[in-house]
């Protein structure tokens, strides 16, 4: 490691989504408490608690009751609807909603479908794809050199990206195991199906760069 050493910083990202979200609120864009489903334009709720509204406040926060699932990463030409629809491909027999004791605002679970869905409500508030808004509104004037897709990494830029080491291999956590360096090109570890070994490092570029609502 070396100070020009760059890192994939995964869920970290989620404090710049946070902040899009403030600036789209300070704006008048967006309104923390209002329904989420307004934004995304379908209607979102736990079937648990069909009468109980889920805002973005609550999806920041994680409190929103949803659940990652098995899935959380979809396709661009996939709409992010169809986790919460019984019908919907992903819905995975309602896997991402929390059960009838988890209420919405009442209950804190971690869950990255969250900031998914607060992507897919910045690129329909802002009408700009979500890593392009990040670069332009926030990075660029943080003077901050960074990028949410590797491919415009430039050849000396990828030779200095850390590896990230997990104790897992194909996908299976060891916590006795060895450190492991974990694959973060989505060619050679397959994106889109079950075996996610590059999750954790790169979730956030896809969840949230991906998650389109059609």
């Amino acid at each position: 490691m070396t100070l020009d050493t760059r890192f994939c910083i995964a869920s970290v990202s989620k404090q710049f989504t946070a902040l899009t979200i403030m600036q789209l609120v300070e704006a008048g864009k967006v309104n923390l408490d209002e329904e989420a489903g307004k934004y995304l334009g379908f209607n979102l709720r736990n079937p648990n608690f069909p009468n109980t509204p889920i805002t973005l406040r609550m999806l920041m926060s994680h409190t929103s009751s949803l659940r990652d699932g098995k899935m959380y990463a979809i396709p661009p030409s996939e709409s992010v609807q169809q986790f919460f629809v019984p019908e919907g491909k992903y819905y995975e027999g309602g896997a991402h909603f929390a059960p009838a004791d988890q209420a919405p605002g009442k209950y804190f679970k971690y869950s990255n479908i969250n900031y998914g869905i607060l992507g897919t409500i910045i690129e329909r508030v802002t009408k700009e794809r979500f890593d392009l808004y990040q670069k332009n509104h926030i990075l660029k004037q943080l003077g901050i050199k960074a990028n949410y897709s590797p491919s415009e990494f430039t050849a000396q830029e990828l030779k200095q990206l850390g590896t990230v080491y997990q104790k897992q291999q194909g996908g299976v956590w060891a916590e006795k195991g060895p450190w492991v360096a974990q694959v973060d090109d989505p060619r050679s570890a397959g994106v889109f199906s079950s075996n996610y070994i590059w999750e954790e490092n790169i979730m956030d570029t896809i969840c949230q760069n991906m998650f389109k609502n059609k």
